[in-house]
C-alpha cells in the first residue's frame, strides 16, 4: 500500500491509504468465478471531479482518486469473488493497461510527482500499464488535464482502462470507461486561464 503525496502551493498535501475495507470510490478490482477473468466493481455513472492546482511543475485539474484495491470478501451472489493467493497457477501480479483517453487527458503513474522538480514522474499512455502488483494492493494514479493540453472549452474527459495480469492466472477484464470533469469557469477565470496559458507556453 502507497501513501501518495504531492507538493501544492509550496505544501505537501498526503492522502492516507484507504482501508480495503472501504472500497466505495475506488476501482474494486476482483475476478468473476464462472469465466476466471479478472473484473471491476465500480458506479461507471458517476463523474470523478477533478480540482486545480498550481505548482512548480505542474499547473492544472488532478485527482488521484478513483484509484485501484482489490476486494478481500467473496461476493458470491454477484459471482464476483476476491483474488487468491498463490496457488497451482501461480501468483498473480495485477497491472492496468490504459486503452484510450480523451485529447488533453493524461493518467500520470501512481509513483506521482518528483519531490523537487514537481513534475510528473511519467505518463502512461494509451497501450502501456502501470504495474499494481501482487495482491493486496491500494493504488492511485493521477488523473490530470494540463492546462497546456486544455483546449479551453472542453470539461469532461475520458479514460478507458483494461485490467490485466502480468502472469496470466487470471484473463483479462473487459474494457472500462470512466469520465473525469473539470469545473466550469466563470468568465474572468477563463480569463485568467487564457493568460496562464499563454505565459506557460512562451516558457519552452
Amino acid at each position: 500500500m502507497r501513501t501518495i503525496a504531492i507538493l501544492v502551493a509550496g505544501a505537501a498535501l498526503a492522502a492516507a491509504p484507504a482501508a480495503f475495507a472501504d472500497l466505495e470510490d475506488d476501482f474494486a478490482i476482483g475476478f468473476t468465478g464462472s469465466t476466471g477473468n479478472l473484473a471491476v466493481e465500480f458506479n461507471f455513472d458517476e463523474i470523478a471531479p477533478l480540482s486545480f492546482v498550481s505548482t512548480a511543475g505542474f499547473t492544472g485539474w488532478i485527482s488521484d482518486d478513483p484509484g485501484f484495491a482489490n476486494i478481500v470478501e467473496d461476493e458470491a451472489d454477484e459471482d464476483f469473488f476476491a483474488l487468491a493467493g498463490p496457488s497451482s497457477l501461480g501468483q498473480a501480479n495485477i497491472a492496468i493497461r490504459i486503452v484510450s483517453v480523451d485529447p488533453g487527458f493524461r493518467v500520470v503513474d501512481p509513483l506521482g510527482f518528483n519531490p523537487i522538480s514537481g513534475e510528473p514522474v511519467g505518463y502512461v499512455n494509451p497501450g502501456e500499464f502501470f504495474t499494481l502488483g501482487v495482491p493486496n494492493f491500494d493504488d492511485h494514479p493521477f488523473w490530470t488535464v494540463d492546462v497546456n493540453d486544455w483546449d479551453g472549452s472542453t470539461l469532461e474527459f475520458g479514460v478507458s482502462f483494461q485490467v490485466i495480469d502480468l502472469n496470466e492466472v487470471y484473463g483479462d477484464s473487459e474494457v472500462y470507461s470512466a469520465v473525469f470533469a473539470i469545473p466550469s469557469p466563470g468568465t474572468s477565470g477563463l480569463i485568467a486561464l487564457a493568460g496562464l496559458v499563454a505565459t506557460r507556453r512562451r516558457r519552452f
